[in-house]
């Protein structure tokens, strides 16, 4: 697997599926480093996912509970082209409003 990214809580991983070959990202996250607070946005989080099915937003399959590592695994589509905080990275200057405005249209169709 290939790392795609860390945070304070876990991190993102390339994962394949057996038999198919599959590929997906898997978000793992400690969950016992989480406040109450953050556990139950999170789960919001994972609520809305499941309910959403756009061309431009990233696509929830599965998650699971692995009690003995105190981790929570979430299995998402593997988009290309990196996440938001390297795009913006990427434009030293930012986004100007019209590219911005663009993008939220995207998103929202």
């Amino acid at each position: 697997s290939i790392m795609l990214g860390r945070g304070m809580a876990g991190c993102v991983r390339t994962c394949a599926r057996k038999g198919t070959k599959d590929k997906y990202a898997l978000k793992s996250l400690e969950i016992d480093m989480l406040d109450p607070q953050s556990l139950h946005e999170l789960r919001i989080e994972i609520d809305i996912l499941r309910g959403l099915d756009h061309p431009h937003i990233v696509r929830l399959f599965e998650t699971f509970l692995d009690r003995q590592n105190g981790q929570l695994h979430v299995v998402m589509e593997l988009l290309p082209g990196g996440n938001l905080k390297e795009r913006i990275r990427m434009h030293e200057n930012g986004y100007s409003e019209e590219r911005a405005a663009e993008y939220i249209r995207q998103m929202m169709s």
